[in-house]
């Protein structure tokens, strides 16, 4: 399992290039073109996250966990279709960069995350956040 110390080393020391490359909800994870080449970069992230509220019920009134949430794309959606979204991240200035918009970002393990700490989730996702579940 990739350490907290590693991923706040990868994602708070590249913080401000990825969020002045990428935007400051910078989306860090792929994009669903479905063949489409000629929508932007920003299109297809759109498109992907539309997937993405469709196949877990992502809608007004739902409540979203989203894990290894990074600088919270998915959660900036959810709230546009007035879902409640919850993120964790172990990246402390991915957390401080969500908090900035408004976002529930909590900094932690997402090993950590029970019923009894967060209540109950509609819907779980984890968009590209591999290195959070993964083992040396």
């Amino acid at each position: 399992m990739a350490e907290r110390e590693d991923l706040e080393f990868t994602y708070s020391l590249i913080d401000r290039v990825f969020r002045l490359s990428l935007g400051e909800l910078a989306d860090f994870s792929g994009a669903k073109y479905d063949g489409d080449f000629s929508l932007s970069l920003e299109e297809a992230q759109r498109r992907k996250h539309a997937f993405v509220a469709e196949q877990i019920g992502i809608g007004p009134g739902r409540r979203v966990l989203d894990l290894g949430c990074g600088w919270g794309p998915l959660l900036d959606y959810v709230r546009s279709r007035r879902g409640t979204g919850v993120g964790v991240t172990l990246s402390s200035a991915q957390a401080a960069a969500c908090r900035r918009h408004g976002l529930d970002v909590h900094l932690l393990d997402a090993r950590q995350v029970t019923r009894e700490s967060f209540g109950a989730f509609d819907g779980v996702a984890s968009l590209g956040a591999f290195e959070h579940f993964c083992s040396p």
